[in-house]
């Protein structure tokens, strides 16, 4: 087996690692939640290195050619099999979970779907009053629009949200289509498999009552997206990223300055500009121009909302998000319960700023003094993975379901990074070289 097929394999076992800290081992206490929260954070953060290391100094890489869905028939069906596995999940989770008597997210995106079809302002003071909701609608765009096509044609908005998922499961499996690995046809669907699975088995709340699993879509189709040499797939991602979930911001400053060292200035200035007429046409116009208020308004309401998770909702341990297995905010609250819960509650807010900046910064040193060394793409794909294990880390409240990005970026970015070769003896299924690889 050759040097690149055993790094593979290594990420594979990470990967299933990483699954298993998410969603298995925690529910079933068998680490604790101080043990969980640092191995999974580890894990995650070797996930993104290992990619790194893999390409460092490796001299010429190359990317395989994706645009074909030439499968033999049997791995067709495979495929096939994994959808119709996945969609029988899916089913079964609609059905089972009423998700309006255990979580109050679905409604709240039915209810801003609802006013955008009915003509109303959807970011209204009293848009959630009908849930005993006293925040301001808080949700970005992307959190709910596509929430709008199942509330028109009468469906559960659930199957929306797997639909969006799949779609950027499908895009990863035809970027495996000419991979002469084969084996990695049948990994990647496969542990797509294991995680909905497991979530299905042991978290299936994560399914049943969020929107989650739509923002993995969004996430792989961004890591897809950079891998690709497609400002209209750049734009997109970042834009529907910008306006769901926000870990983007942060990075996406450093895609720009390693893409301007490599000479992809119209390249940015294209995606830019497209990413800004979506956000312009979505969410500026349409809402943020009828009150610049909510922007502020958002902010307050998240920390508040943040802020009663820390002192309601209490458990044995503490309060039940921050002992949920997951990132680090748990020791801050232990180490100022006693003294000062609201300094430590802005100090870990403060944190969650200043250690991702920091992290981008260093990663764009390393890169500049490096970037001789590795491929600008491979870099930007580890990258992202290593800037949202941090950013995760130290989220005010580390909701379980929150983590399940994390593991979506781990998948995109196992098939992305799987797409490349320094092997010699492959080179006729090679189709480009180092100096300009084009997805």
């Amino acid at each position: 087996m050759s040097k690149i097929k055993v790094v593979d394999l290594i990420l594979v076992l990470l990967i299933i690692l990483e699954i298993l800290l998410t969603t298995y081992f925690f529910p079933n206490n068998i680490l604790g939640q101080k043990k969980n929260s640092f191995s999974a954070f580890i894990v995650s953060l070797a996930i993104g290195i290992t990619v790194m290391v893999k390409f460092y100094d490796s001299g010429k890489v190359s990317l395989y050619k994706s645009n074909s869905w030439k499968s033999n028939k049997y791995l067709i069906l495979f495929y096939f099999l994994v959808v119709y596995l996945l969609y029988k999940i899916n089913y079964t989770v609609i059905h089972t979970i009423d998700y309006a008597k255990i979580s109050d997210v679905i409604p709240a995106v039915r209810i801003l779907a609802q006013r955008f079809l009915y003509g109303k302002y959807v970011y209204s003071n009293d848009a959630w009053a009908s849930i005993h909701q006293t925040t301001h609608p808080g949700y970005m765009p992307m959190h709910w629009l596509p929430i709008v096509i199942a509330e028109y044609f009468h469906r559960d908005p659930r199957t929306i949200t797997f639909l969006i998922w799949l779609a950027g499961t499908a895009l990863l499996i035809q970027r495996l289509q000419n991979n002469p690995q084969k084996w990695l046809q049948i990994a990647f669907p496969s542990l797509l498999y294991l995680m909905i699975n497991y979530l299905y088995t042991y978290n299936i709340n994560v399914l049943g009552v969020t929107v989650e699993i739509m923002f993995g879509g969004y996430y792989m189709l961004l890591l897809t997206a950079t891998n690709r040499n497609s400002y209209i797939l750049m734009s997109l991602a970042a834009a529907f990223c910008m306006m769901s979930r926000y870990y983007i911001i942060f990075w996406f400053p450093l895609w720009i300055f390693v893409m301007l060292i490599n000479k992809e200035s119209k390249y940015v200035i294209k995606t830019i500009i497209g990413a800004l007429v979506l956000v312009l046409v979505i969410y500026i116009i349409p809402f943020a121009s009828k009150d610049w208020s909510i922007l502020n308004i958002f902010t307050k309401d998240y920390e508040r909302a943040a802020w009663g998770e820390w002192i309601y909702n209490l458990g044995e341990k503490g309060p039940n998000h921050l002992y949920a297995g997951n990132g680090f905010a748990f020791m801050i609250y232990e180490e100022y319960l006693h003294y000062d819960l609201l300094k430590g509650f802005h100090i870990l807010k403060n944190l969650l700023m200043v250690i991702p900046m920091l992290t981008i910064l260093a990663l764009g040193f390393w890169y500049w003094q490096h970037r001789n060394k590795v491929h600008y793409k491979i870099f930007l794909l580890a990258s992202f993975k290593i800037y949202l294990t941090f950013f995760l880390s130290l989220l005010l409240v580390p909701y379980t379901y929150l983590f399940m990005t994390g593991v979506w970026v781990s998948l995109a970015l196992f098939v992305e990074q799987s797409m490349y070769s320094f092997d010699e003896k492959e080179k006729a299924t090679i189709i480009m070289t180092m100096d300009k690889v084009k997805g």
